[in-house]
């Protein structure tokens, strides 16, 4: 995988979308087709000599994938096994798979795209209008209720094989989706809003006696450890984290920790922000504007009342947990065998985008 995440495995699967091969799916293999497809008038015309072109999907659906690991789980195995499927259908573009495919949904959705790339070229602040707005939130909807019959099948043939009682499992994402809450769409310009940054995460423990909900904030850095332990094995020593069996087993942290989420620039969108969850507040420090906001959570679940003041005492507070942060940051990369450092220490720091922007967080750079 170009991207990493087959590291380590002993088993990876890239699954691909399956590409048809009628006359209109092959159109889209030429390069420079998505241009010309997007004008309706190129539409029309392929329309009327029997060629009707979908608008293409980037990744696989849920099903394929769920097929997937179903035909691996399904092998012989002669010890416990760790099983990892991601997900694509919860995200932009949205496209409710059920919907019928009718003319009129066609054109919506191509219209959806051509208004994506305005979004883009926006960087997320671009308001569609109400009826668009109505349209991608029921879209989200629908993909939502077809995800979770996705987990059910796979549930339910975990049940059938009668491994369901053995297995742990944790389902869990790695952002949200903003539909202009604060001003922008999807993730990409992820401002660290409740909205884009609060996911789910749903631990199922094997035989385990009652369901419990948890209302703590924690952090995905604790899911790792989480499974080691489930599984019965050490945490490294260098790992970030904690088991959060604690909470699985009914017991309560004695002093909650803060919670941090951190995002470095996408797609041209932003340098740099951190969020810190902590004692009833959110705090958020945006490195394209080189500002702090905070919000207190109780009165404020939809983070809509900034109360940051730089001479406030709480303020100050959060002021030195990110500077903090952002200096161990600092360390732990200088100290890490990341090759991006590498020998010419002070040559590669100035080019390490994710040091400068750490750098101007502390205040160093302009």
């Amino acid at each position: 995988s170009a991207q990493g995440f087959d590291r380590n495995f002993d088993h990876f699967t890239d699954i691909r979308p399956v590409i048809k091969t009628s006359l209109a799916d092959r159109f889209f293999a030429i390069r420079g087709s998505g241009h010309l497809l997007r004008r309706r008038i190129v539409r029309r015309f392929l329309n009327l000599i029997g060629m009707h072109p979908n608008p293409p999907r980037p990744a696989c659906n849920a099903n394929e994938v769920i097929e997937h690991g179903l035909l691996w789980i399904t092998q012989e195995h002669d010890q416990p096994f760790f099983l990892w499927l991601h997900f694509m259908d919860l995200h932009w573009p949205y496209q409710a798979r059920q919907r019928p495919k009718t003319g009129d949904e066609k054109e919506a959705v191509w219209k959806d795209r051509f208004l994506w790339r305005t979004v883009r070229r926006r960087k997320g602040k671009f308001d569609p209008g109400q009826k668009r707005s109505d349209r991608w939130k029921q879209l989200y909807r629908e993909e939502l209720e077809q995800m979770d019959l996705c987990f059910g099948r796979l549930f339910d043939a975990l049940y059938d094989m009668e491994d369901w009682e053995n297995t742990h499992v944790v389902l869990t994402s790695d952002h949200g989706e903003e539909f202009f809450e604060h001003g922008t769409w999807a993730h990409s310009w992820n401002q660290l809003h409740k909205e884009g940054a609060h996911v789910p995460l749903i631990i199922c423990k094997a035989r385990a006696d009652q369901p419990r909900q948890v209302t703590s904030t924690v952090s995905q850095i604790d899911i790792a450890p989480t499974i080691l332990d489930l599984a019965g094995v050490a945490k490294p020593e260098a790992m970030d984290g904690h088991s959060l069996m604690v909470h699985l087993e009914g017991q309560a942290e004695v002093e909650p920790r803060p919670v941090y989420s951190e995002m470095h620039g996408h797609r041209d969108s932003i340098l740099y922000r951190l969020s810190i969850i902590h004692d009833g507040y959110k705090y958020i420090y945006d490195g394209d504007r080189d500002c702090c906001h905070l919000f207190e959570m109780a009165k404020d679940p939809e983070e809509r009342s900034d109360i940051y003041h730089k001479d406030d005492a709480v303020s100050r507070r959060f002021d030195s947990l990110r500077l903090s942060h952002v200096a161990k940051g600092v360390l732990n990369i200088l100290k890490s065998d990341d090759p991006v450092v590498g020998e010419d220490i002070l040559y590669d720091l100035d080019a390490d985008p994710k040091v400068v922007e750490r750098l101007r967080a502390l205040g160093y750079l302009d």
